[in-house]
C-alpha cells in the first residue's frame, strides 16, 4: 500500500488533562507512524452539539503512513482509550471528554464502513475543525465536495467563536 497523508483532529474539554493527552497522542503518532508533518496551533471553542460549561481544545495533526485505514483507526482508538476516553457514554450523544481523535482525511480516499467514514462526514459543518485544518492544509481538496479546505471554511455556516490559543 502506498503512503498517504492522514489528517486527524484532536479534541477534548477537560482542561490540562486534555492538553496533556494531546501531547501523548503526538508522541504516539510519531512512535507508531513516523514524524508528524504538520501540527496546527491549538484552538478553543464552545461545545458543539450539546451544552457544557467546559470549552473545547482542538488541534489538527498530519502524518504519513502506508498502513490500512482500519489499522490506523484501531491504533488511534486504542490511544484514545489509554488517554482516558470512554466511548460507552457516546450512545447518549455528545459528552465532555478528555480526548477525541477524529480521522478527517486519508489521502484522497473516500471510505464508508460501519466503523469509519472518510472524509469525516461533518468536517465541512464545524468551524472548530476547519480553522486548524485550514492552517495546515488550506489547499487540500475535499474528495467529495471538490473544494479546498479554505473554500469549505469560507462557506461554513457554523458561526461559533473559535480562537487560537
Amino acid at each position: 500500500m502506498q503512503r498517504r497523508k492522514i489528517y486527524v483532529l484532536l479534541g477534548g474539554n477537560c482542561g490540562e488533562a486534555t492538553r496533556s493527552a494531546f501531547d501523548n497522542v503526538v508522541q504516539f503518532i510519531e512512535a507508531t507512524f513516523g514524524k508528524v508533518l504538520r501540527q496546527s496551533a491549538m484552538y478553543t471553542s464552545p461545545a458543539w452539539g450539546y451544552v457544557s460549561t467546559n470549552s473545547y481544545y482542538n488541534q489538527v495533526i498530519c502524518f504519513e503512513t502506508d498502513k490500512a485505514a482500519s489499522l490506523v483507526l484501531d491504533q488511534l482508538l486504542e490511544e484514545e482509550q489509554r488517554n482516558g476516553r470512554d466511548r460507552r457514554g457516546d450512545q447518549e450523544g455528545y459528552t465532555d471528554r478528555v480526548i477525541d481523535i477524529d480521522i478527517l482525511y486519508i489521502g484522497n480516499e473516500i471510505l464508508s464502513t460501519a466503523r469509519l467514514e472518510v472524509p469525516h462526514p461533518r468536517l465541512h459543518l464545524r468551524r472548530f475543525t476547519l480553522l486548524p485544518l485550514t492552517e495546515v492544509a488550506s489547499e487540500v481538496v475535499h474528495p467529495v465536495f471538490k473544494k479546498t479546505n479554505k473554500e469549505l471554511l469560507e462557506q461554513c455556516v457554523d458561526r461559533a467563536e473559535v480562537f487560537k490559543v
